[in-house]
This record gives structure tokens, C-alpha cells and sequence, in this order.
């Protein structure tokens, strides 16, 4: 059945994803919402169950976050601090209780102090006689445009990439590079089968954005402050397996995230390095930003691809792989957006290094 749903939603992909269609529709005002959504089962071709059922899976989208206008974070960092009751002290002034909603850790466990509202994170700086929030923009710590200087030198590898994808994909063997969200999988054996995939149509590359362990924000800070090392890793992935399409999977608990990668990606499709709305080179790969609805288990990958393809999002029986078997049926490298990160310094310093 799973496959069976997995083609209706491949008959639109992803910019006119399954995904994004059930969140809005999910987002409806209650008296819509239903009807909305059977709406999208009907654009898609399939049942109302699938697109109810997928509906009901993330936090964000659960009808009691309806009204909700700010959501306070209430994961373990913030929790045994004791600064999640002095947010709420201060947001209480401005809201009504039945305004405040929470979200599982939202990346500030070193402060311990944050909120969201309107799209964005707010830090309370409680105790320090601030009455007016803070805004976290990360103005202090501008995002660089590459980690090394000048883009276009940064980006310039991809010309000795393409000429021997064979030799790179040794340098990553060499390197030990594993899987930095924790699974410790050797990353050039999904590299490797994923480019010896046998597929009758495009290959893709999904970096994992959907950080949730308590305590955790390494992810978070690559994004925002360095996006292109990320999008670099993606590329010359793309490049080595043949994929030509690569999917940002970013957890909606980093707003600031979701929105540097996306201007790093159109900084990228106005040099011509990467497709875009405007520059449609078919040689050319092109990037997708999902904006995750929150589900802890989305972590998991094959849960990740489930989700991006508008199913529900739960665990897939392995064998296959995604390597072999992954987003939408094709071979596909998913991989953490650490270990994507570290592409570059190999692939420039040789593995050895």
C-alpha cells in the first residue's frame, strides 16, 4: 500500500509536494480543515485515510496548536533550569493562557530562555530587567557567505570534482567519514550504492535537519552560520552518485535555519552553481527546503522520507536501503547535516588528513 501511495505522491514531487499541500491544508480554520483535506486526497489520487492519517502525525499541525500564538520551548535543558517559569511569567503579561502553547526543545539549551511566535525565536533574557523581548536574528554572528572566503573560490572544487568523481569517492573512504547523527555508518558505502544504483529515473540527496535530542544544536549552527558548507556536501554527493535533486529537511523549531539555508540556496541559483525558479538548467542541481511540522521520530530516515513524501511518517522494513530504495522509490543518500559539513575538507585536504 505504502508503494502504491508513494507513486501518487511521485506523480507531483516536490514542487507540488503531497507534503506541503496536507500541512497547509491541515493548517485550515477548524470549520475548513476537513474538508481542505479531503480536498488534497482527491488532487492526489488517493484515499482520505492517507492524507487524515498523515495529518495527524505532527505536533504542529494538531488542532489543539490551533489559536495558539506563541509556543514556549519546554524541553529538558530548559525544564530543569527553572527559566521555562520565568517565560512564562513574562509572557503572561502579554498573552492569554490559552495563547500559550509548547515545542520540544527549540535549540537554545545554552540559554534557556527561548519562544516562538510569528516565525521566529524569541529570547526572554529574563532577570535582566528587559520588559521588550529580544528577537534571536543571530545579528551578532552574521551568517558568512562561505566558511573560506569568496563564494565562487569556495564552490570552485566542483571543476576538478567533475572530472574524477571515482578518485573523490576514495578520499572519502579514506577520510572514516561516518554518520554524525549518531548511527556512526560509514558515509562512502551509502555513497558508493547509491551511485552503483540501478534506477529508471533521478537519484537524490537528503540532508537530515530534524535535530531533536534535548541538548543538541551543532545542527542548528551550521545551518544558520555556515549553510553553504552544508550545501556544498550536498552538491558534490550529487555530483559523485549521479543525483540531480537535493532535499533540506529542516526541523520548523528553527525558523532562522529553514530561512539562511534558503537564502544560501538562492545565492547559489543567481551564480548559476544551482537550479531555480528562474534558472532552469536542467544540468544544473537543484535544492528543495521542507519545513518539518514537528515529529520527534522524523530523525529516523526512513521516517524522513515517508514524511517529505507526504505519508506518514513512520519507520519503513529495511531491506532495501535508501541507498537503493529511498525517497520516492530511488536511490537516494541520506545522510546528518554534520557529517554533509565535512564533505568539503575532505574532498580539498585529501582523506588522509
Amino acid at each position: 500500500m505504502s508503494r502504491n501511495l508513494r507513486g501518487l505522491s511521485l506523480r507531483k514531487g516536490l514542487t507540488d509536494s503531497m507534503y506541503e499541500k496536507t500541512s497547509d491544508a491541515a493548517l485550515s480554520a477548524d470549520d475548513l480543515r476537513e474538508t481542505n483535506l479531503i480536498s488534497v486526497a482527491r488532487g492526489f489520487m488517493t484515499g482520505n485515510a492517507a492524507i487524515l492519517s498523515a495529518s495527524s502525525f505532527y505536533d504542529f499541525l494538531d488542532p489543539e496548536h490551533q489559536g495558539k500564538k506563541v509556543f514556549v520551548c519546554n524541553g529538558t535543558a530548559c525544564l530543569v533550569s527553572g527559566r521555562t517559569e520565568e517565560v512564562m511569567r513574562e509572557l503572561l503579561e502579554t498573552y492569554e493562557p490559552h495563547e500559550i502553547g509548547t515545542m520540544t526543545c527549540l535549540g537554545h539549551c545554552h540559554s534557556n530562555d527561548a519562544w516562538l511566535a510569528d516565525s521566529e525565536i524569541h529570547l526572554c533574557k529574563c532577570g535582566e530587567g528587559r520588559k521588550i523581548p529580544e528577537v534571536y536574528t543571530n545579528a551578532e554572528k552574521p551568517v558568512l557567505t562561505a566558511p573560506a572566503g569568496d563564494l565562487k573560490e569556495y564552490y570552485s572544487t566542483m571543476a576538478v570534482l567533475n572530472k574524477n568523481v571515482e578518485a573523490a569517492l576514495r578520499e572519502l573512504e579514506a577520510s572514516g567519514l561516518r554518520g554524525r547523527g549518531g548511527a556512526g555508518f560509514p558515509f562512502h558505502i551509502k555513497v558508493r550504492a547509491a551511485r552503483d544504483a540501478a534506477t529508471d529515473g533521478g537519484k537524490y540527496i537528503v540532508c537530515n535537519g530534524d535535530e531533536g535530542d534535548p541538548g543538541a544544536f551543532s545542527d542548528k549552527w551550521l545551518l544558520e552560520e555556515r549553510p553553504h558548507s552544508v550545501l556544498f556536501g550536498m552538491l558534490a554527493t550529487g555530483i559523485i552518485t549521479g543525483a540531480g535533486t537535493g532535499v533540506v529537511y529542516i526541523r520548523g523549531e528553527y525558523p532562522l535555519a529553514i530561512k539562511k539555508v534558503r537564502e544560501a540556496i538562492r545565492t547559489l541559483e543567481e551564480m548559476g552553481i544551482a537550479a531555480g525558479d528562474e534558472n532552469h538548467d536542467k544540468d544544473l542541481f537543484r535544492f528543495h527546503v521542507v519545513q518539518v511540522a514537528g515529529a520527534y521520530i522524523c530523525g529516523e530516515e526512513t521516517s524522513l522520507l515517508n514524511s517529505i513524501e507526504g505519508l506518514r511518517a513512520e519507520v519503513r522494513t529495511r531491506p532495501p536501503f535508501p541507498a537503493v530504495y529511498g525517497l520516492f522509490g530511488k536511490p537516494t543518500v541520506m545522510s546528518n547535516v554534520e557529517t554533509l559539513a565535512n564533505v568539503r575538507s575532505i574532498l580539498e585536504e585529501g582523506g588522509a588528513a
